[in-house]
């Protein structure tokens, strides 16, 4: 059996039990923006959309922001690794910029520290689901010449590996010299905003961009799902009142979100380390029952994290890292069950209103 014994008794009371789901959504939310004029091209903020070989989901990141008025830019870590600079996309230490990282993009923004305790030391990490592992992939890798015992004799090589790429990419910009100062100035600058969803949530934690303020040690950690295996489901998360831009006005929401991972349970270096977060206002989601209460139990919590965190922000709101797929859900027919008395002409969903709220921000700062 993959699922874990009691997860699987769990679920069956909840869909034996289940009839309707109470999805609540107080606060207005604009139509997609569709650009008709080359002054857009000019004009809009830019948004960079940072990918590394083996990660995934920049496209829908690519369209949702793009339907709030952004102009988004595919990055790769390649460009970075070459010398290009974020200077144009108004990187984390300006005030005038955002970043949000998506799966791996989510582990890369937890490795940097952009969420997290503040100054750059990682506070946040991704571990293992409970479910089971999610984000893998297989590419080749160059054996340097250095002092490893280990790899004696094998500097050259060139070799197929696989890697966890949340771990991977934030130590790609770790230590780099040229990219980790780059990553550096993006989070210090007041005008920048960043999001880091799925393995992007855990390189957020990794790189300390998420958790508590002010320390030099990562304190939150994304472990392996309780269930024992991979999720992917849908269910309803509820919005909480945080310092988070990106959901400012958006508090008490009850809405639908797709999970997708292996390593998605927040854990924390010690207890005092979310009893911080929660005193600080910066636990931005938490998954919910049908109901919309906060809960424990599964599928309803798909990982089993603790106090049913699905999110959290940076101290001052500006960075957040958030497990489940807002990307993956800001689009009415994304949604399984998509309200029927919701505005059928806007073929977007509530969650469109976060990127809208990006774009605001920016727009003010």
């Amino acid at each position: 059996m993959q699922t874990d014994a009691v997860c699987l008794q769990e679920a069956k009371q909840v869909r034996s039990t289940t009839r309707t789901i109470a999805y609540a959504a107080p606060f207005e939310w604009r139509s997609p923006v569709i650009p008709n004029s080359a002054d857009h091209l000019t004009t809009a903020p830019r948004v960079a959309i940072i990918r590394e070989e083996g990660s995934n989901g920049d496209r829908e990141m690519a369209a949702a922001f793009a339907m709030a008025g952004f102009q988004p830019y595919d990055v790769t870590m390649t460009d970075l690794l070459a010398g290009h600079t974020l200077q144009q996309y108004r990187f984390r230490h300006r005030s005038d910029t955002l970043s949000f990282g998506v799966c791996n993009g989510c582990q890369l923004m937890a490795h940097l520290g952009w969420v997290g305790e503040y100054e750059g030391t990682p506070s946040v990490f991704l571990a293992e689901n409970r479910c089971g592992r999610f984000e893998s992939s297989f590419g080749p890798v160059r054996i340097e010449d250095s002092t490893s015992v280990w790899l004696r004799d094998m500097a050259g090589a060139v070799l197929g590996l696989w890697s966890s790429h949340g771990e991977g990419w934030a130590a790609a910009i770790r230590y780099n010299p040229v990219v980790s100062l780059e990553f550096s100035r993006f989070r210090h600058r007041s005008d920048t905003l960043s999001f880091g969803v799925c393995n992007g949530c855990q390189l957020m934690a990794h790189l300390g961009w998420v958790g508590e303020y002010g320390t030099r040690h990562s304190s939150v950690f994304l472990a392996e799902n309780r269930c024992g295996r991979f999720e992917s489901s849908f269910g309803p998360v509820r919005i909480e009142d945080s310092t988070s831009v990106w959901l400012r006005d958006m508090a008490g929401a009850v809405l639908g979100l797709w999970s997708s991972h292996g390593e998605g349970r927040f854990t924390y270096r010690s207890p005092d380390v979310l009893n911080s977060l929660r005193k600080s206002r910066q636990i931005a989601v938490r998954y919910a029952d049908s109901e919309g209460r906060p809960t424990m139990q599964y599928p309803w919590n798909p990982n089993g994290s603790e106090d049913a965190v699905a999110a959290i922000c940076s101290e001052d709101g500006r960075h957040l890292a958030m497990m489940p797929h807002s990307d993956r859900s800001f689009l009415s027919w994304q949604w399984p069950d998509y309200p029927r008395d919701w505005n059928s002409e806007n073929c977007a969903s509530p969650w469109l209103r976060m990127f809208q709220n990006a774009y605001s921000w920016i727009q003010e700062n």
